[in-house]
This record gives C-alpha cells, structure tokens and sequence, in this order.
C-alpha cells in the first residue's frame, strides 16, 4: 500500500511540474481518473444489487402487494357471497316494507364495501406489477453497467458499435 502511495506522490509531484512547465500534465493523473471511474462503476453495480436483487426492498414489495391483492380479493369474494344471499332474499321471499328497506340499505352499503375491495386489490395489483418491472430493468442495468466497463477498458468497442447500427452516432452540428 505504501509503494501504491509513493507512486501516486511522484505522479502527482510530475504532474504538478509539467503544468507548471506548461506541458500536458493530465497523462500523469490518469490513473486517478481510471480508479474513480472503477470505483463509481463498483458503487453503482452493487447499489443496483441491493435495491433490485434478490433480498433487496423491490422484490418484498413484489410480494407484499401480490399478498395484499389476494387478501382483498379473498375479502371482496366473501362480501359478494354476502351481497348475492341479501339479493337473493329480496327476490325470492316476501318481507316486510321495513325488512325490504333494511335488506335494501344493507345492499347497498354492502356493494360500496365490494367496490372499494375491488379498486384497491386492482391498485395493489397494479403495484405489484410495477414493482415487477423494476425488477425485470435489474438485468438490463446490470447489462448497461458491463457494457459501461467493457467500452471503458476498450474504447475501441464504441466505434464498433456505432458502425453495427446497435448505437447512432451523434450529428455534429
């Protein structure tokens, strides 16, 4: 670590005397620039690891929500077996003008309850599957990033990737 240390002291000391000397000082602290980029490129691909990967916050949600989705759907069920008794018995039996009214009120709060189980275990659907997207776009960052280190090792791989069609180069002017 120490020789690692005196080398990044002289190349800064030469560095400095070439900037001082008005020559190109930059090739002398290149190896700064390679070590940060190493390190962001490190940072990035494990802080994509743990926001998407397996134990990471994005796959519980995945989980929570589908959870979410079937205790509702499992509660909308048993509140429309409800509903369609109180129906029924409004169809098929005579009741009271007063019974009638309470069957009718007890419908009716009964369809609202349905209605909103409904919509929410629809929002927690839809959650679950954003929440799968992002999951999905794991392997694609995590391509994004190789390919971010492959063109950073081998800077040739940019033309041959513009000429494949695979990127458009961009127009000047």
């Amino acid at each position: 670590m120490s020789h690692k240390l005196s080398a990044r002291r002289e190349a800064f000391r030469v560095a400095l005397e070439k900037l001082q000397r008005g020559q190109n000082w930059q090739r002398e602290l290149s190896y700064w620039v390679d070590e940060s980029q190493t390190a962001q490129i490190g940072a990035l691909t494990t802080s994509t690891g743990l926001l998407v990967g397996a134990a990471g916050p994005i796959r519980e949600a995945v989980a929570v929500h589908g959870s979410n989705s079937a205790i509702l759907w499992s509660k909308a069920g048993k509140t429309k077996a409800c509903l369609d008794q109180i129906n029924n018995a409004l169809q098929r039996t005579k009741l009271t003008a007063d019974k009638t009214m309470e069957y009718r009120k007890a419908a009716e709060a009964l369809q609202i309850v349905y209605e909103d189980y409904v919509h929410d275990m629809r929002s927690e659907m839809f959650l679950a599957e954003r929440f799968e997207h992002l999951d999905k776009t794991e392997d694609i960052l995590l391509k994004a990033i190789h390919w971010i280190v492959c063109v950073r090792a081998k800077p040739w791989l940019t033309t041959r990737v513009e000429v494949s069609g695979f990127v458009k180069p961009r127009r000047s002017g």
